[in-house]
């Protein structure tokens, strides 16, 4: 039989105060325990303290009643005390309602509305249920209740803490397969169960330097424990409150500390090496260690923390100690940190992942604007990458997909690897609205609240190949499709050292009648607001096309309110037929409103096929300038090709509404420098065309530009950039 550790002596419980006195029992007071198989666990929890028999007896075979229940977990766990329950059934003078009322408080009774049922038999799914909620774990396996040959009759209710409790080997199921939901539950099996879960229960003051238990309890405050031996996880208990815990990890590995419902001051040290771990939800202040640590050291603050969740690979979802995530299943639990409570909570792979089947994107699909859909929290894949991403959606409402649907948190340090498929035609036929994918995610937002919190990706690599097929107002990008929220314009979202290697195609259902959609493709990112975007390098070719407004570009499809920085493009550009009314591409970017864009350039070329019926612009580097846009020390080197198309440049499609374009230049078909100067607030100033060989320009070649000589290239390149790269580019013009 397992050794119980920590604090759920459980089963004390005799009809009465006095089965709950404080006066540990020898085990030789219970005459009825001689050769039972749970002899050896009543006789330590006895020795505890925590429970007691009556009469000389433990009566080990009786049903637990919910009021004895509640007097142990409590007893355990010593929750603030409760004057006020509620229940029309029991009184403040039942002798069980203190620890009723602290049940019902922490939201772990399964009584029937007001009345407590204080006397009635627990049957084992409540009793299970009881236990798990005490645990606060996060009860996601119900799939493991599955297993057992009575899942029909087990209540909904308990299904997820039945499950849970099962997947972590707490309890097991009976002879015949079956869980017996509903047989009643013994004193003793809720003992073995506790003693399944805690290895050790320090209930008393003091400095304790013999502990060698796996898994350790405390709920006294004051306590110093010193582990011999490797340790998976310290709960501390809400009865340690007010008071501190010191863990010395000199000797032992520390893999979790569970603070949760504690207000505790916690000192997890090595040597004169301190980790603060906080408690949820206070936040707590220390000084140093003790007076005997010999630290000389100033406050440390402590952070705000979730329970640790032991289902991850380790870690306490710290910035310092991220959860760690090693495969799969652990991917999946993000799912269970979304909503802007998890602002706090960080996680980090600890190697590669093969993904398996089709992935179902981290966050609901559809449903978006309810933060509880997004991941605010914060993933680093430390150098790792996640491989055989395979998303393949027919979209049956408006939909978002990547590896994760909305990012209000950040990314980094992370590689992609597979392909993200929407098809925005429903099984009826229908074409739906706002369909975007992406290689690491669909869109990237802002928290709602006063913080206003922006998302991050950096450092990222996605060889993921992006496609959108049908569908209105549809997005796609290699890092992300859609970027940013309009109103939100004091507060940026950044994109910076990512590189995009696969394809990206959004071919949207052309309406003739709407000329409000924007269908956006871009290499790092298609719709993009509010953003700065550094140091990205586009590889991908770019397919996009259709609606009533289409714009792509090789890094971004649509740059508006935003900055773009030290990036390159040098996929190629593809257009077929399928816009009715404006179609904006460009190499580097599709169109830009109210952008800022420097020091970057585009390679690839440009191909156009149809002809639309409205003002559209191609150009080598950007489609189109609008709203006083700001481009300034770039260039591009690919040739522009369409069909029918007035508006074409070598740089520029088309440059409107005090858009300007200064010191670049484009050394591509056709000759134009821009296809189109909508009116006289358009600035071009510096500007050159260069198919037939550098000219002398009066740029910044001190800190923008280097102008070209015998051992470097032909043309000018820029600063800040790799130059051989750009050396290479060029030689290959």
């Amino acid at each position: 039989m397992k050794k119980i550790t920590s604090l759920l002596l459980v089963f004390t419980m005799l009809l009465g105060v006095t089965a709950f006195c404080t006066a540990p029992a020898a085990a030789a007071e219970y005459s009825d325990v001689e050769g039972h198989w749970a002899r050896a666990t009543i006789e330590k929890w006895s020795d505890y303290g925590i429970l007691k028999g009556s009469g000389g007896q433990f009566r080990p075979n009786d049903p637990v009643t919910r009021g004895e229940l509640s007097a142990i977990l409590n007893r355990v766990y010593k929750y603030p005390v409760q004057t006020e329950a509620g229940f029309a059934d029991i009184t403040p003078e039942t002798w069980c309602y203190a620890d009723m009322a602290a049940m019902a408080q922490q939201k772990i009774l399964l009584n029937e509305g007001v009345y407590a049922g204080h006397t009635e038999q627990l049957t084992r799914q409540e009793a299970v249920y009881m236990l798990a909620q005490t645990l606060r774990f996060g009860l996601s396996y119900s799939h493991r209740a599955r297993g057992f040959t009575d899942y029909e009759e087990i209540d909904t209710r308990t299904v997820a803490a039945i499950g849970t409790m099962r997947e972590f080997g707490y309890i097991q199921g009976l002879p015949d397969g079956s869980f017996g939901a509903l047989k009643p539950v013994t004193r003793a099996e809720i003992v073995t169960i506790l003693d399944n879960i805690f290895k050790r229960l320090i209930c008393e003051e003091g400095d304790y330097g013999d502990v060698s238990d796996e898994v350790i309890a405390i709920n006294v405050p004051n306590v110093t424990i010193r582990p011999t031996n490797d340790v998976k996880k310290i709960f501390i208990l809400p009865g340690a409150s007010a008071g501190t815990v010191k863990i010395d990890g000199s000797n032992a590995t520390i893999q979790k500390v569970n603070t949760g419902g504690a207000i505790v001051t916690v000192f997890l040290f090595y040597g004169n090496n301190i980790v603060a771990i906080g408690s949820n939800p206070n936040v707590c202040e220390i000084t140093n260690i003790s007076p005997e640590a010999k630290l000389d050291r100033p406050p440390v603050q402590f952070r705000k923390i979730e329970l640790s969740d032991n289902r991850f690979a380790g870690g306490f979802g710290t910035k310092d100690t991220p959860y760690r995530i090693s495969n799969q299943e652990q991917l999946k639990l993000l799912n269970e940190y979304l909503d802007i409570a998890y602002t706090d909570v960080y996680f980090k792979l600890t190697n590669d992942i093969v993904l398996e089947g089709n992935w179902m994107p981290i966050g609901p699909t559809g449903r978006f604007g309810e933060t509880k859909n997004e991941f605010f929290g914060h993933l680093d894949g430390g150098g790792y990458t996640i491989k055989n991403l395979n998303v393949d959606i027919t979209a049956q409402e408006s939909t978002r997909a990547g590896l994760f649907t909305t990012v209000s948190g950040s990314i980094k340090n992370l590689c992609v690897e597979g392909n993200v498929s929407i098809r925005g035609v429903n099984d009826a036929g229908e074409y739906m609205y706002s369909i975007s994918a992406g290689g690491i995610a669909g869109k990237m937002s802002c928290s709602p609240n006063g913080n206003h919190i922006c998302s991050t990706i950096e450092n990222c690599v996605s060889k993921v190949n992006v496609t959108v097929d049908g569908g209105k107002k549809s997005n796609g990008g290699g890092i992300v499709a859609i970027v940013g929220n309009h109103s939100l314009k004091g507060h940026r979202h950044t994109i910076k050292d990512c590189r995009s290697e696969g394809t990206v195609s959004v071919i949207s259902k052309t309406d003739k009648g709407d000329d409000v959609d924007i269908n956006a493709a871009g290499g790092i990112a298609g719709f993009v607001e509010v953003t700065d975007i550094s140091n990205c390098v586009s590889l991908s070719n770019v397919t996009g096309a259709g609606g009533s407004f289409s714009v792509t570009g090789g890094l971004v499809g649509m740059l508006r309110d935003s900055r773009m920085t030290y990036s390159y493009a040098a996929g190629n550009i593809a257009v077929p037929a399928g816009s009715y009314l404006q179609n904006d591409v460009g190499g580097a970017l599709g169109h830009t409103e109210s952008a800022v864009v420097e020091s970057c350039f585009a390679v690839g070329t440009v191909t156009v096929a149809g002809a639309p019926l409205y003002g559209s612009g191609a150009g080598g580097f950007v489609g189109r300038t609008y709203l006083k846009s700001e481009i300034k020390n770039c260039y591009a080197l690919g040739n522009v090709s369409t069909k029918d198309w007035a508006m074409l440049g070598c740089f520029v499609g088309r440059a409107a509404d005090a858009s300007v374009i200064s010191n670049c230049y484009g050394a591509g078909a056709p000759g134009d420098f821009t296809g189109g100067i909508r009116d006289e607030t358009v600035k071009i100033q510096g500007c050159e065309t260069f198919q037939t060989g550098y000219a002398p320009v009066a740029w910044d070649f001190e800190t923008k530009w280097i102008a070209p000589s015998g051992d470097t290239a032909r043309l000018p390149i820029l600063r800040g950039l790799d130059a051989a790269v750009q050396i290479a580019y060029l030689m290959g013009a």
